[in-house]
């Protein structure tokens, strides 16, 4: 859920440097509290019930593997995993699908308001402008790819079967998870005690 959340609210990051960028004479008429509210607000409610369907349906499952998961947090791939019957490979592509619209809808927009704002850039005649716009985006940029990268591999690795080992596993789940602050210093004080 909180991965979907996080897909949308930078899509709503990236639409707020599209229209900045791109036409900023209507940026104060378009981006206002009420605007930002709303489009945070759908952030929230558009995966909502596709998330909820997904785990209703995983509880339907029975779990006959071992209750052991190893892993930082209990995702959908590693609870599903533990399930037994037929019904697993359905829900694990479905959930996938899901997972995917989830990710690559937002994802389809934020790379298309990313290359508008770049040809933007190319046409500007000024260069202290065109890298005060290109430094505005650069973090946005940088935390859209550490967001996606690791999160599509994982879904899609998982899927098609292609199996590594669970540090690597972790590692990619830290890198882009919104609880890796936390999850780092428990793993951190877990480690000092061993």
């Amino acid at each position: 859920m909180q991965g979907s959340v996080t897909s949308f609210m930078l899509l709503v990051m990236a639409l707020d440097r599209f229209i900045a960028i791109c036409i900023p004479l209507r940026y104060p008429v378009l981006i206002t509290n009420n605007t930002i509210s709303v489009l945070c607000g759908v952030a929230w409610f558009i995966p909502l019930p596709l998330m909820v369907g997904v785990v209703l349906h995983a509880l339907t499952l029975p779990y006959c593997k071992s209750n052991i998961i190893v892993q930082c947090y209990c995702d959908h791939f590693s609870i599903t995993s533990q399930a037994c019957g037929e019904e697993v490979k359905m829900i694990t592509v479905t959930s996938l699908c899901l997972a995917m619209f989830c990710l690559l809808l937002p994802l389809a927009f934020i790379l298309f308001s990313y290359i508008s704002i770049f040809l933007v850039i190319l046409k500007m005649s000024n260069a202290a402008g065109r890298k005060k716009t290109l430094s505005t985006c650069t973090p946005q940029i940088f935390i859209t790819c550490l967001f996606y990268l690791p999160r599509c591999f994982v879904y899609v690795t998982n899927t098609v079967g292609f199996s590594f080992s669970f540090d690597v596993r972790i590692l990619l789940i830290l890198l882009y998870s919104p609880r890796r602050h936390t999850t780092v210093r428990s793993l951190h004080k877990h480690l000092i005690k061993g």
